[in-house]
């Protein structure tokens, strides 16, 4: 068994120091792991805003529960007495917000997304703290994706994606950046071989043949007499002047535009690398043979030599006729009258005169008979 648990909690608070009430969820959230390494997942809201909460199920608390952070330093975590049965509750609190509407501690841990060291009871607990939209490990994705690719968007003069920004896109990867590193190397190299240099004068002690005297040393001739060594005037050569600060200043920007441009390289290579896996993945899956029913493969093949046989039917019968002596090609003329049928009726009408080698008949005036063109 666990010697802690986690749940989420809801406080009431009176003041910064002092709880009026403690609502506490029925179920606990699920810890995963064993020895001294957990993980846990939780949940952030938009609108509402309960605490994570961790409660020591042992007797002897052997410390605050504190978050980790990567650079070492530690925040610990406050304790929430529940005033109704005691229970003891830690969780994360920073800057009290003291209106009337919503006293408070606020707390990244409810409201942001991503990952969390807890050590409690000297046990850590790695939390993945998800949204409702997307998880922690989404979130990390989007995020390297954006890293990786932003630079891509940016640099990339014909894409879809516009703004309200003049776009002059520099080659970034072009021979020009290159020819102007190394141009500028050399040049720092020439000008290292002769720096410009600043004498400074300086007091040192001298043997006595090479003593260039100030007022110290006629002192300590007065108080010591010839001495093997005294005070003299010298000179001591530096090279912090202004135009070797500048000369650093700029090695030190070229260095860190070029270490940039390293990165950006290597992970353009690197997504380059994946779209060219993705086509290949993709070819190896195209290039595999695909089983087909073969009931389905005879029945499309009996639809499609039906379709033809229909068609040759047609052609066939269509040749007949023009060959037939006995059918002669005419010309009618038809004189439509109303829709038969109502309105609803599609393409039936009367006929109202029917003309064939000149020979007419008027369905009109013809009362006791009516023809229907279908």
């Amino acid at each position: 068994m666990l010697p802690f648990e986690a749940r989420y909690i809801d406080v009431v608070w009176s003041d910064k120091d002092t709880v009026l009430k403690v609502d506490v969820s029925r179920y606990r959230l699920e810890i995963a792991g064993s020895s001294n390494s957990y993980t846990l997942e939780s949940v952030t809201y938009h609108d509402y805003y309960p605490r994570l909460a961790f409660r020591v199920l042992s007797q002897e608390i052997c410390h605050a529960p504190f978050f980790q952070l990567p650079s070492g330093e530690k925040i610990e975590l406050l304790t929430v007495r529940d005033p109704l049965n005691g229970d003891e509750w830690w969780i994360d609190a920073q800057d009290w917000n003291g209106r009337k509407t919503s006293k408070r501690y606020e707390s990244e841990v409810y409201r942001t997304v991503g990952y969390l060291l807890l050590v409690i009871q000297n046990q850590k607990v790695t939390i993945s703290n998800n949204s409702l939209g997307f998880t922690a490990a989404e979130l990390e994705s989007y995020l390297s994706d954006f890293k990786g690719d932003l630079w891509n968007i940016i640099r990339k003069e014909k894409g879809h994606l516009t703004a309200g920004v003049t776009k002059d896109v520099p080659m970034i990867f072009g021979e020009e950046l290159l020819d102007s590193i190394i141009n500028f190397v050399s040049a720092l190299e020439k000008i290292i071989k002769s720096p410009t240099i600043e004498l400074r004068e300086v007091q040192k002690k001298l043997p006595l043949k090479k003593v260039r005297p100030v007022a110290r040393t006629f002192m300590e001739l007065a108080s010591k007499g010839r001495d093997a060594h005294l005070t003299s005037r010298a000179h001591l050569e530096s090279p912090n002047t202004p135009e070797n600060r500048y000369l650093h200043f700029a090695l030190d920007r070229v260095v860190y535009l070029t270490r940039q441009v390293i990165a950006l390289a290597f992970r353009q290579a690197q997504s380059y690398e994946r779209l060219i896996a993705a086509d290949i993945s993709r070819l190896e899956h195209l290039e595999l043979p695909k089983i087909i029913d073969k009931g389905v493969f005879a029945r499309e093949i009996s639809e499609i030599e039906s379709q033809i046989e229909n068609v040759s039917n047609m052609i066939r019968t269509a040749i007949a006729c023009e060959d037939n002596p006995d059918v002669a090609e005419q010309e009618y003329v038809l004189e439509l009258g109303k829709r038969f049928g109502g309105d609803a009726s599609v393409g039936r009408f009367f006929c109202n005169a029917f003309e064939v080698g000149g020979q007419r008949t008027d369905y009109s005036r013809n009362s006791g008979s009516y023809a229907v063109v279908i």
